[in-house]
């Protein structure tokens, strides 16, 4: 049986607002610090209380810099053509934890309520004092969300 999990995201696609500052962010990435990019937009994603953390910042940082700005510009690329697929969600016929940082300023509960009530079997989960990046703020959430879906 095929599963899926949706974490930290929307089904809808992008403004055009989106698109305007997802294309500033890689020019941004492309003519100055990537480092130091990478470091700012922490305070964008992340909940307030782990913005601090040395820890989050530091794997945050490093895997930016992995993925480098041309991979950067890539995924952000990736993103913009997106289609609306609030249409399609009905269609998903397996169960679908839906999870989300209680406060994800990028993907915001109420587009993941939106996603739990077209999914016929979906199911939100809230991570707490969480922002966008639920798998490095709040790993034992998200695994026990995952755990308690793949066991049934």
């Amino acid at each position: 049986m095929i599963k899926r999990a949706l974490l930290d995201t929307s089904a809808r696609s992008d403004t055009p607002e989106q698109i305007i500052q997802r294309r500033a962010l890689v020019a941004q990435a492309r003519s100055g610090d990537f480092e130091a990019l990478l470091s700012q937009s922490l305070s964008v994603i992340l909940h307030p209380k782990p913005q601090n953390d040395p820890a989050i910042r530091e794997v945050n940082v490093r895997m930016g810099l992995t993925v480098g700005v041309d991979g950067f510009a890539r995924q952000v690329e990736a993103l913009i053509p997106r289609i609306d697929s609030r249409a399609s969600l009905p269609a998903i016929s397996v169960p679908t934890p839906v999870l989300v940082g209680d406060r994800d300023p990028l993907t915001p509960s109420d587009l993941a309520e939106e996603m739990v009530v077209a999914i016929p079997d979906a199911h939100l989960v809230v991570a707490p004092e969480c922002g966008h990046a639920s798998t490095l703020e709040q790993p034992e959430a998200v695994h026990r969300a995952l755990i308690e879906w793949i066991t049934g």
